[in-house]
């Protein structure tokens, strides 16, 4: 699969945070249980699982952009792609989130990631930019 991170989160307002992040694993087939036990594991991991009954409405901007994080991981996928991941994030945050997708791409996850931040973008292992109206290989 792959997992997308949108700069606008797209989450659901009607679902709860557990089910927003849970749908991915929905469209596989998967069943009620084992969709709550992964979705958890991830909103856990992202220090969020406390919000699992909550709708977006009730989160902030941080929450919701780790709650996008996790519904983007929650089927390990093999490519991410992220649009400003870190973007509503305070810089601890960002920093755990960061580490932890330095960490999935180093087992094997590939990660294509658009930041306007240069200290997250010197994390990256390879870099690209537009320069001039070019593309261009750092």
């Amino acid at each position: 699969p792959i997992g997308f991170v949108f700069q606008q989160f797209n989450l659901i307002p009607s679902l709860s945070v557990l089910d927003n992040v849970a749908l991915p694993l929905l469209y596989q087939g998967l069943a009620p249980a084992v969709r709550a036990a992964q979705s958890l594991a991830v909103l856990e991991t992202l220090g969020i699982a406390d919000k699992a009954g909550q709708r977006p409405d009730d989160l902030s901007g941080g929450q919701k952009q780790r709650v996008a994080i996790a519904r983007a991981l929650v089927a390990q996928p093999a490519l991410m792609i992220a649009d400003e991941p870190t973007g509503s994030l305070d810089p601890r945050h960002a920093d755990e989130v960061m580490t932890l997708l330095c960490e999935l791409n180093q087992a094997g996850m590939a990660l294509v990631m658009v930041t306007h931040d240069l200290v997250l973008a010197a994390r990256a292992k390879s870099r690209w930019r537009i320069a001039a109206g070019r593309i261009v290989h750092d």
